[in-house]
């Protein structure tokens, strides 16, 4: 393993000890807070339950006598309650899905605190709707009682009884007692009182049918379904539902206090053995960094081998260029001394080396140097060969390239006399095609001359017979016959010339399909000639291409073989400079410079048996140093 990585080794295992206490110090912490938090939450949920009690009290002292309760159906104290309990609730839904109720068996706890919270704002809200139906002054049962009460009096006065006035006062009066004590015995006196005002109305004609009778009957069952409600809800701790809701209070009380007396104790438990398990792991891991550290170190300086002092003067010496050092040979060195033993035995090994192999490289680049300039000498002369060949190539590429041109200029030539002569041809047809047809209305005006003829003969006879009167009519026969003589013998002599023109016409086609033939065929040869040049001219141009390459190919060999003589003298200066800077290093070899520094090797000490801790069992790899 390499000093660096011994280094980097102990610095990953401190960054790792501290890295793992840091992790395992905010999870702890993390788990401590989440313990505070299920305090905090304990504690919320007891001042809660204060509230909804406190909120209770002022529901019952301040809005029962509130008008605008009973007007609205809105209670700030009963809104309060509700939102405690909601709250409450919440809370204990987020205690039930903790991990810590579950595992320290406060779920059932916590369950039965949400179902006596459930119990409690149910019985209050039974409370509440209650009251609030039965109202106060004009307002629920109450105010209808009140109404109905008004206007039995106002009826009575109609009639003028004083009777029923009294009889009415004095119900008023047992109704007033009872709202204001709360005493049932109020109630009994009052249905005495309603039971006979009822019978003197019946002893009255048409007591039964009469308005009083009917708003009594209003007013007696509303103030015994005010009673019915009050005696449902209770006017005492003692009585009704309000009972219940005490009841239900003191327990949900009790269990709160319970669980915010032990869910304190269990967490402050926790809290501490988090912190007890916290220093444990510090301590551990602190242990574990120090001891791998050790073995660090001391694998490090077993490494060395010897002493620093005595490493560093084999490293200065080296670098003073003197390696003549002398080493104890019975002795067997280690670690880092080992190695640079060897490495001052090889330096001064390879050293004496070099300044053999430089003589031998200096002859070899004397001899290179003269072959160098030979092959220099070799590449210009071709040089100017190649240059010689590529200027006749290229002169003959351009005689190529014109002899080219001038085959295609004759093909194009050859060309324009071919199509001219077939226009030639086409129209010697035509005119021989012409002639015939000359020659065909010839042959019918000579037949027509003939029969005019025999018409002048038949005329000359008929007017012989006519005698005297046919004589002009016989000077026209003559003169007719006469033309007709003379329009036979032109057209007998234009008949010749056409015979003779159709025969010459036909000898000149002839002729024009004999020369079109060679035309052709020349043409034929023109254009082969055209391609053979075009062939050439591409073969004369890679051939100049090919030139060229070669003479930039000789005159690139030529600059490398200057520049390979160049590089030969460099190297010559190279190899002088090379034993320059070798001579800087003092081998013994030469002993009018000596200069020994003898080295003592490491004493042989006996070793102590060192065991290794149990490592693996804390989650940790041990590491084996290893000695060669």
């Amino acid at each position: 393993m390499k000093f660096t990585t011994r280094f980097i080794l102990l610095l990953i295992v401190l960054i790792t000890t501290f890295s793992s206490i840091a992790v395992f110090t905010t999870f702890s912490f993390s788990k401590i807070k989440k313990f505070s938090e299920i305090d905090k939450m304990v504690y919320k949920l007891y001042n809660h339950s204060l509230d909804m009690k406190k909120d209770e009290g002022d529901y019952f002292n301040w809005d029962l006598k509130n008008p605008n309760y009973f007007e609205t159906g809105e209670s700030e104290q009963f809104n309060l309650f509700k939102k405690n309990y909601q709250l409450s609730d919440e809370i204990c839904s987020q205690l039930i899905s903790s991990g810590f109720i579950n595992r320290n068996n406060f779920k059932g706890n916590i369950e039965e605190i949400k179902q006596l919270l459930a119990k409690y704002y149910n019985l209050f809200s039974i409370i509440e709707k209650n009251k609030l139906e039965i109202g106060f002054e004009e307002w629920g049962l109450v105010g209808v009682m009140n109404t109905s009460a008004a206007n039995i009096e106002k009826e009575i006065q109609k009639q003028s009884n004083p009777y029923l006035k009294i009889k009415l006062f004095s119900l008023r009066q047992q109704e007033k007692d009872y709202l204001f004590r709360r005493d049932f015995k109020y109630k009994e006196q009052f249905d005495r009182e309603l039971y006979a005002f009822f019978k003197k109305l019946e002893s009255q004609p048409g007591g039964h049918s009469s308005n009083v009778y009917r708003l009594l009957k209003i007013y007696g069952t509303n103030f015994n379904s005010m009673i019915e409600k009050d005696f449902y809800i209770g006017n005492s701790k003692s009585e009704g539902l309000i009972v219940s809701l005490e009841q239900n209070s003191e327990e949900l009380n009790k269990a709160i206090t319970l669980l915010s007396e032990n869910i304190p104790q269990k967490t402050k438990g926790y809290i501490s053995q988090t912190i007890y398990i916290l220093l444990i792991f510090i301590t551990v891991c602190t242990a574990v960094a120090l001891l791998i550290g050790l073995l660090i170190i001391r694998s490090t300086l077993n490494l060395m081998g010897g002493e620093p002092e005595e490493v560093a003067l084999i490293a200065n010496s080296i670098s003073r260029g003197n390696l003549q050092l002398k080493f104890d040979e019975t002795k067997d060195y280690e670690g880092v001394m080992k190695s640079m033993v060897t490495m001052t035995r090889k330096i001064a090994a390879i050293i004496q080396n070099i300044h053999k192999s430089s003589e031998q490289v200096s002859i070899a680049s004397q001899h290179f140097t003269t072959t160098s300039q030979n092959i220099s000498q070799g590449a210009s002369e071709q040089s100017s060969s190649i240059d010689e060949i590529a200027d006749t190539v290229a002169s003959i590429s351009q005689s190529i390239s014109q002899n080219a041109a001038n085959a295609l200029e004759t093909e194009k030539i050859t060309r324009t006399v071919k199509n001219r002569i077939s226009e030639i041809k086409d129209q010697s047809d035509l005119s021989l095609e012409t002639n015939k047809i000359i020659s065909q209305k010839i042959e019918m005006i000579n037949g027509i001359a003939a029969q005019t003829k025999i018409l002048a003969l038949n005329a000359a006879v008929e007017a012989a017979r006519a005698g005297v009167h046919g004589r002009g009519f016989n000077v026209v026969a003559e003169e007719v016959k006469r033309l007709a003589d003379d329009s036979s013998t032109a057209a007998k002599e234009i008949i010749k010339l056409t015979n003779s023109s159709l025969v010459e016409s036909e000898n000149v086609s002839k002729l024009i399909d004999e020369i079109i033939a060679p035309i052709n065929k020349s043409t034929l040869l023109v254009q082969q000639i055209s391609d053979a040049s075009q062939e050439q001219r591409s073969g004369a141009q890679q051939i100049n291409q090919t030139i060229q390459g070669l003479y930039q190919l000789s005159q690139e060999n030529a600059v490398a073989s200057e520049e390979m003589a160049t590089n030969t003298v460099e190297l010559e200066q190279q190899i002088y400079s090379l034993k320059q800077m070798v001579s800087y290093f003092n081998t013994g070899s030469d002993s009018a410079h000596s200069n020994t520094i003898s080295i003592k090797a490491k004493k042989n000490k006996k070793k102590e048996k060192f065991t290794l801790p149990d490592l693996s069992q804390l989650g940790i790899n041990p590491i084996v140093v290893s000695r060669k």
